[in-house]
């Protein structure tokens, strides 16, 4: 206490200007005990005249002073670098400095905050034992209160503060009310500021602390640079702060109304101060908010409910009571009052429960709702499991959440404003919205056939509809938000509501095989994919769930093996749904993570179904468990895993990953549709993928095994709208002229006349040969090949030189002519182009189905074909329609 004295003899010497020694100030102190009571007059302190005198006497009244205001083990402590002391200031630099730490008005908010507060009310909270636990513990620890918006948080921190300033000589209690419509009490460095602000001074506003006038001074003497203390600045001086009191309070209202960019930082921070700080409480309120729970490193918390509220409710209604009856002739009778108390209880119940619950399915709801789906929703309570008929209508609902709920024309209803979706999603658990919403579904679906009013039996349908198409979105969104707040807390309703609708492990339920039956023409939903419909696993793995059914992922009963009807396993399943946690599970169960997949329509394999969907970290995660990314397709569309990435649009965003895991360019297939990487690229990538693996060495000219073109060019001049990837693939070498020996066509030029009509003049230009002899495919030539698709095509090969009466050596029909009366609906116009450039109705076939056109038009067209090509001169070497017919019918009872 000396030391200190002496410390504030100096600085109170160098405020007067005063040459005097602090010695006699000592004496005095040695030989007048503490409890001399003197006037209590602190700021005389600073006009004492400079006599030895008037220093004793002012010494004097500071010690009796801080004796009473400030505990003596306060004042001992001290570190190396920051000294508990405190001083006296004159009135206009104590004022500069705190404003200059801070000028919110924290006082202010807090009266505000109070205003219009019930007596009595909010009490509730200090007979809580998570409250009591928290305010007498000797551990540092943060205390949350959370509720749902308009529950009260607001005014009962106020009440929190109230009771805790009560207290104030036990402890040092500083507040901070945020507010998202003021930008500064949004922000973090002005809520540390304000609380060490109120740290910094004593509790009768008159001492500061002297580590705050240093670093006033510092500042000052430097030009004041910068115009207040930096949030780091704050944070610091926050943490030296609170250790000189014996025990210290940070009360934060609305945590979630904070600046949400640096909100996470806040709460780190204050969970830092917990660990490193004795003595330290924290409390906390905001809306309820998973990835806060997750953040806070709080021992205790409470959640805002009905009950907690009801009595405040009361008061607050019999209050209004007795002010009215003030301006009433009689009063209210007791029973009334009795009555009008509890009716206004039951009301302001439902009235929160059916706007909480509105907003939180339109919040969550994947399609805009009709007015009817949602009144049936709000009526029901996700906690049951039965449904119930509505019993409010959509007006009540709108009403219910005034300026927020609109109704259009359509009677669709939706938030009235993107702020204030943006505003519920921020502050509401969306996961937790999904969770009521797919439990509803889940619980109208298993209970369909039950219908308990007519009402009920109106919108059931329509209820139904939305459950069918979207519960098991709900759980999917419902499991992802969980997994993001970093947490594992299923709902364990929600779990046993997914295991009555799929069954058991081994064979589906009732509910789940009509759900499959009822969604085969619903094209969004993979359908194929569940069959057979007896296997809920299939569904479990294909929609993308990984923790519900809970126990299911524990039974020994699953097998990871099992396939769909399409020969997609469990694993390839989970994959396709993109949920790297069930991969992940059914690779721990050891499912073969290299298996062939057979079917027609499957993926291949387990990494062309990841390559499929262009999932790099699924496929990462196959790589490094052994996934074989050259693994050979022996069933399915693409062949291999690049290919699968390459053909599908979302897949390729994984092919450049591929090539870097060593995925070998021009692999020689042996299935599929494509039967090359680069093939696949030309026909369904475009210019950037093709040139991608130009560029990576994919073989332009490289002959195709498999797949339905032959090469690369091929399957680029037979899609639509690739002129730009023919030009890239010319450009590189391709030659136009290629003989093929795989595929529908046999050369790129017969693929274009089939295909895209654009392309032939690109080949034609390039030097591509009209007449090309073809060993390979349907249709033996180019005219033949476009004899079959279109006119256009037919003309422009006609004037580039075809020959109209080529002899074909292979194809299924024989001649360009044959080809065109052979398709079962022919164009008579096609016909009549091919008759005009010279066709010869009486060439013999060597080659293909027919051994003539006319038996080819006899077996394939229409009787009037026969006039046009009798007309052209078969008349004369066949005789009749009627000889023409019975050679014909000859003809086809010799290949039977």
């Amino acid at each position: 206490m000396k030391d200190r004295l002496k410390r504030f003899f100096r600085s109170s010497q160098s405020l007067s200007g005063s040459s005097t020694q602090p010695s006699a100030s000592v004496d005095h102190l040695q030989t007048k005990p503490y409890d001399t009571v003197l006037p209590q007059d602190k700021s005389s302190a600073l006009s004492i005249p400079p006599t030895t005198d008037s220093w004793n006497e002012a010494l004097q009244k500071l010690s009796i002073e801080d004796q009473e205001k400030v505990p003596e083990t306060e004042i001992q402590k001290e570190d190396n670098d920051f000294q508990d002391t405190w001083r006296v200031l004159e009135n206009e630099k104590r004022g500069n400095i705190l404003d200059w730490i801070s000028s919110t008005p924290y006082e202010d908010h807090h009266r505000l905050a109070k205003t219009g507060r019930t007596p009595d009310t909010g009490r509730w909270i200090f007979e809580q034992r998570n409250f009591q636990d928290w305010r007498s513990s000797k551990d540092s620890m943060i205390f949350w209160l959370h509720g749902i918006p308009g529950a009260g948080k607001t005014k009962l921190v106020s009440r929190v503060v109230d009771g805790l300033l009560d207290n104030a000589e036990e402890q040092k209690v500083v507040y901070f009310y945020c507010d998202r419509n003021e930008e500064l009490r949004r922000k973090p460095k002005e809520i540390i500021r304000s609380f060490v602000k109120q740290l910094s001074i004593t509790h009768d506003q008159t001492m500061i602390h002297d580590g705050l006038i240093k670093i006033y001074d510092e500042k000052r003497q430097r030009g004041f640079l910068s115009r207040g203390l930096s949030l780091e600045e704050s944070e610091d001086l926050l943490a030296q702060l609170i250790p000189t009191y014996s025990r210290a309070i940070l009360v934060l209202d609305a945590l979630d109304e904070s600046e949400e960019s640096s909100r996470e930082g806040l709460v780190s921070y204050f969970n830092r101060l917990v660990e490193q700080l004795c003595n330290l409480k924290i409390f906390v309120s905001s809306r309820r908010d998973e990835n806060r729970e997750k953040q806070l490193e709080m021992k205790v918390s409470v959640t805002i409910e009905e009950r907690d509220n009801r009595h405040d409710i009361e008061r607050f209604v019999k209050q209004r009571i007795s002010e009215d009856e003030k301006f009433r002739a009689s009063p209210i009778p007791a029973e009334l009052q009795t009555d009008i108390v509890r009716v206004l209880l039951e009301k302001s119940r439902g009235v929160c429960k059916i706007a909480t619950r509105a907003l939180q399915l339109v919040l969550c709801s994947t399609n805009p709702l009709t007015a009817d789906i949602l009144v049936f929703f709000v009526c029901q309570d996700p906690g049951t499991e039965t449904s119930v008929a509505p019993y409010v209508d959509v007006q009540f609902i709108l009403d219910s959440c005034p300026n927020l709920l609109i109704m259009d024309p359509c009677h669709t209803c939706r938030l009235s404003h993107l702020s204030v979706y943006e505003h519920f999603e921020k502050h509401w658990s969306i996961g937790m919205c999904h969770g009521n919403a797919a439990k509803v579904c889940l619980t109208h679906m298993l209970g369909a056939n039950n219908r308990q009013s007519p009402r009920y039996s109106a919108t059931a349908e329509s209820v139904f509809t939305y459950a069918t198409h979207h519960w098991f979105e709900h759980i999917r969104k419902y499991e992802c938000y969980i997994g993001n707040a970093g947490g594992n807390n299923i709902d364990p309703q929600l779990s046993l509501l997914v295991e009555k609708f799929l069954g058991s492990v081994e064979e589906s339920g009732p509910a789940y095989r009509s759900w499959c039956t009822r969604c085969e023409q619903m094209p969004h939903i993979p359908i194929e994919d569940l069959k057979p419909f007896s296997n809920p696993m299939l569904a479990i793995c294909r929609l993308g769930f990984h923790h519900v059914p809970l126990t299911w992922w524990q039974s020994k009963s699953i097998d990871p093996e099992q396939t769909n009807e399409a020969s997609n396993s469990l694993l390839a399943l989970a994959i396709l749904s993109e949920n790297k946690i069930t991969t992940q599970r059914l690779l721990s169960l050891r499912a073969d993570i290299n298996r062939p997949l057979d079917g027609l329509l499957g993926s291949g394999s387990a990494l062309g179904a990841a390559a499929s969907t262009g999932n790099q970290e699924i496929i990462k995660l196959l790589l490094s468990k052994g996934a074989k990314v050259n693994q050979k397709h022996t069933g399915g569309i693409y062949g291999n895993a690049l290919v699968a990435s390459i053909a599908s649009p979302n897949g390729r965003k994984a092919t450049q990953l591929l090539l870097d895991s060593g995925a070998e360019i021009n692999q020689e297939l042996n299935c599929g549709i494509f039967g090359s990487a680069l093939a696949a690229a030309a026909t369904r990538g475009g210019p950037k993928a093709t040139r991608l693996l130009l560029q990576a060495g994919a073989n332009v000219n490289q002959g195709l095994t498999s797949g339905n073109y032959g090469s690369a060019l091929a399957a680029a001049a037979s899609t639509h709208g690739c002129q730009d990837t023919v030009k890239l693939l010319l450009s590189s070498g391709a030659d136009v002229n290629q003989v093929l020996t795989w595929g529908h066509y046999g050369s790129a030029l017969a693929a274009a006349a089939c295909g895209d009509p654009g392309n032939i003049k690109l080949l034609l230009d390039a030097g591509a040969d009209v007449n090309q002899t073809l060993v390979s495919g349907l249709y033996g030539s180019a005219l033949a090949a476009a004899a079959y698709s279109q006119r256009y095509s037919v003309k422009s090969l006609l004037d580039a030189g075809a020959d109209v009466n080529q002899k074909l050596t292979t194809g299924l029909y024989g001649s360009a002519l044959a080809t065109a009366v052979a398709k079962q609906s022919a164009d008579k116009k096609i016909v009549q182009l091919l008759l005009d450039a010279g066709a010869d109705v009486n060439q013999k076939l060597a080659s293909g189905l027919y051994g003539s056109v006319l038996e080819a038009a006899r077996a394939r067209t229409r009787p009037e074909l026969y006039e046009m090509l009798l007309d052209a001169g078969a008349k004369k070497s066949q005789g009749s329609v009627k000889n023409i017919a019975s050679k014909a019918d000859k003809y086809e009872s010799q290949k039977e």
